[in-house]
């Protein structure tokens, strides 16, 4: 019989760890990066015909966007990434993003307390 673990006795991750950039395949490059740009405040780098790296003032990707032309979005219930999460350094910047998306008329999707951390989901499949 496997013996269960503690949270004590788990391994941990070092605090310092972070995911490298979120690859998405997109139908139309000029448009998604419009919105990660001019949206959410993402800043471009290595841009090419086909890609671009985004992040939000560094030089470590975030967010790496492929064109595809003619990709569509997943099907529901199948497999693949359902969502990503940008961490916000304060509540007055996850407002300031909330009010840029309402302003453009993205809806709240939904939202959660998940006691460490407060989220705000909001669906982009049009990007």
């Amino acid at each position: 019989m496997a013996q269960e673990q503690t949270i004590d006795t788990m391994v941990r991750l070092p605090a310092s760890t972070r995911v490298g950039g979120v690859a998405l395949t997109v139908a139309d490059l000029g448009r998604s990066l419009a919105f990660y740009q001019d949206v959410l405040g993402y800043t471009a780098h290595k841009v090419s015909s086909d890609s671009v790296w985004l992040s939000a003032g560094s030089e470590h990707a975030d967010f790496i966007l492929h064109e595809r032309p003619g990709a569509m979005p997943k099907p529901r219930r199948t497999s693949g990434l359902f969502h990503a999460a940008i961490l916000l350094p304060s509540r007055r910047d996850l407002a300031r993003i909330v009010q840029q998306l309402a302003a453009q008329g993205w809806p709240i999707g939904g939202a959660s307390d998940h006691g460490v951390s407060e989220a705000l989901y909001f669906f982009f499949n049009d990007c």
